[in-house]
């Protein structure tokens, strides 16, 4: 359910050792392990299932993302620029930064 969701992704936006690649924590199984099971139990999941709903969030954000860089082609005028809809997705734009685009190219 989407408040069940916010619940996630706020106690997932205070452990950037989950989600930040950046960091050397991030490939740190018992850091890792240790903050999905705070996760769950702030959040009133099984871990197995914290870890699910954030998968399936982080997917959807990366759709959404997606769809906005594409609106975003060269001429397009800011009418044109597709703003999602989607509840999470502000609430998500903390991984935005650990993010890669394929093909990345600067102009």
């Amino acid at each position: 359910d989407i408040e069940q969701s916010r619940a996630v992704i706020e106690a997932v936006s205070k452990r950037p050792s989950l989600w930040n690649k950046k960091l050397d924590s991030y490939k740190n199984r018992n850091v890792q392990n240790d903050g999905w099971t705070a996760i769950g139990s702030e959040v009133g999941l099984p871990t197995a299932e914290a870890k699910a709903v954030w998968k399936n969030l982080l997917n959807s954000y990366r759709t959404y993302r997606s769809k906005v860089k594409k609106s975003k082609h060269s001429g397009a005028g800011a009418s044109e620029v597709y703003v999602p809809r989607w509840f999470a997705y502000e609430a998500m734009a903390f991984v935005e930064d650990t993010m890669e685009d394929a093909n990345h190219q600067d102009t």
